[in-house]
Parts: structure tokens; sequence; C-alpha cells
């Protein structure tokens, strides 16, 4: 088995064993043709390491999505809409992991 289906595996039981409940809390992406459901584990507050433009490391935090992209039908872009629990969000940022999940950092809509 390669690495990387060893991180599909992962990336898999980290959505059945933390990924938001569909029935109870559903995410949804707000597209044009209309709305779609989407698994993800969601942090509101989940810290976020950027490089200033010095090069120095700026800590903040930010909610985020993780996402499996090989389980989704449309990957969610930069300025896309979701609504997680109820409250609306932003897509601000993606932050692929390499091995098929991803990070989506997100700011209150």
């Amino acid at each position: 088995m390669s690495l990387i289906d060893i991180a599909k595996e992962v990336n898999s039981a980290v959505l059945d064993v933390f990924g938001e409940d569909p029935v109870s809390s559903s995410i949804i992406l707000d597209r044009v043709g209309g709305p779609l459901e989407i698994r993800g584990v969601f942090e509101a507050q989940r810290e976020v390491l950027d490089l200033g433009s010095d090069g120095a490391e700026v800590a903040g935090y930010s909610p985020a999505l993780f996402v499996d992209l090989d389980q989704l039908v449309v990957v969610p872009e930069r300025g896309d809409v979701l609504t997680i629990r109820g409250d609306r969000y932003r897509v601000r940022d993606r932050n692929p992991d390499g091995q098929g999940g991803c990070w989506l950092l997100l700011h209150k809509a």
C-alpha cells in the first residue's frame, strides 16, 4: 500500500470520527444551480501561521473546515459561501495537504 493510499484511508477515518453529522449539522456549499451538502471537520478556531512580508511568521486564528477532495463533487473555491451549524462563512483560502485532504480557511460572511 502506498503512502498516498494510507493518507486517503486516514482522511476517511478522520471524517468518519470527527466529521459533522450530516443529519443534525449539515455543511452547505451555496453554488449557482443549488446548494450542495458536503462533509467535513469544522474547527471554530484553528491556528494559522502565515509568513509576513519580511519573512517572519505571523500566528492567528481562523475558522476552518477539513474536507477530502476526492469525496467532493465540487471543490469550494476562494469566495464561496458555506453554511456550517447555521452560520455563514466565506472561503478565504485553501490549504491542500498533497494527499487528497484540504483545509479551507474561512471567515464569517
